[in-house]
């Protein structure tokens, strides 16, 4: 009789072993099937991408104030941002009874703002520690108000916060897509000075600044495509029909995008596993 039970034990054992590992065999199949069928993949570009960051910062720029002659109803007749020459006439001013003449006080550019502080040298931008501000000018103006600016130099200085560019020679801005050199004119302890001389008027009135700090080479991809293998940051990609997982250097670009630079890839595409939870280190890719 116990020798009855043993055998029938070690029959149930067996027969339990084998059904494990049935199940198990049918999962990884099923698994497989579902993985190779669901998984998704893009080739991508292995190539130099810019890397920016932003800074807080603004312009500031040698100009002259043109105050109304009369308090009255202004007529602009140039345009914002305009060349004018000294003596042109850019503006009147209508009063209940006479019409004045705005003439341009000299050669530069025209803007229709009136600026709390006119600097009429360098040393005056040095020793200007205020932000900069501005007030457009609309149709009803009062007599002495400055009605416009001419910007009478060619270049404008961006004055930053010196923990953002800690005394760098040269600075390159971003301006959508067009590199501008700026180049460090004074510091102060806490702010550098930066001289630009092109697009001036696309620096004026802003408060943020893009920078460009070089290029890497890496591949862009979404931060959902990262994945994280035993603490290792990288992707998952397909090497032949093998799944293999590269490690990687993450740089962020935006609040959805990273730059990879993948350890020792130098090829210019990669096949890369855009659904990284759902497949394996070494699993073969039949996609």
């Amino acid at each position: 009789m116990r020798r009855f039970s043993v055998s029938r034990l070690i029959a149930v054992v067996v027969v339990i072993t084998v059904i494990i590992f049935l199940i198990l065999s049918s999962y990884e199949q099923l698994r497989g099937f579902i993985s190779s069928n669901a998984v998704e993949v893009e080739n991508m570009k292995n190539a130099l991408h810019p890397i920016y960051s932003e800074i807080n910062g603004e312009a500031l720029v040698l100009s002259v104030p043109v105050p109304s002659p009369a308090t009255g109803t202004l007529e602009k007749l140039a345009g914002n941002y305009t060349f004018v020459n000294k003596g042109d006439l850019i503006g009147r001013i209508k009063s209940s009874e006479y019409t004045y003449d705005i003439l341009s006080p000299d050669n530069g550019v025209l803007l229709w703002f009136g600026f709390n502080k006119y600097f009429k040298s360098l040393q005056d931008m040095e020793r200007f520690k205020e932000n900069l501000q501005f007030t457009e000018t609309g149709k009803d103006v009062e007599k002495g108000s400055f009605v416009c600016s001419i910007i009478n130099n060619d270049f404008a200085l961006v004055r930053t916060d010196s923990r953002d560019t800690k005394k760098s020679e040269k600075i390159t801005f971003d301006l959508d897509g067009n590199y501008i050199d700026g180049k460090l004119v004074f510091s102060t302890s806490e702010y550098n000075y930066y001289r630009v001389s092109e697009f001036v008027k696309y620096f004026l009135f802003k408060e943020r600044f893009s920078l460009l700090n070089g290029f890497k080479r890496g591949i862009v991809v979404n931060k959902k495509v990262v994945a994280n293998m035993n603490g290792e940051y990288g992707l998952f990609t397909v090497q032949g029909n093998v799944i293999k997982f590269i490690p990687g250097k993450i740089q962020n670009l935006d609040k959805d995008k990273v730059l990879v630079e993948l350890v020792g890839i130098d090829a210019n595409s990669v096949t890369v596993i855009l659904t990284p939870h759902i497949v394996r280190n070494g699993e073969i890719f039949n996609g």
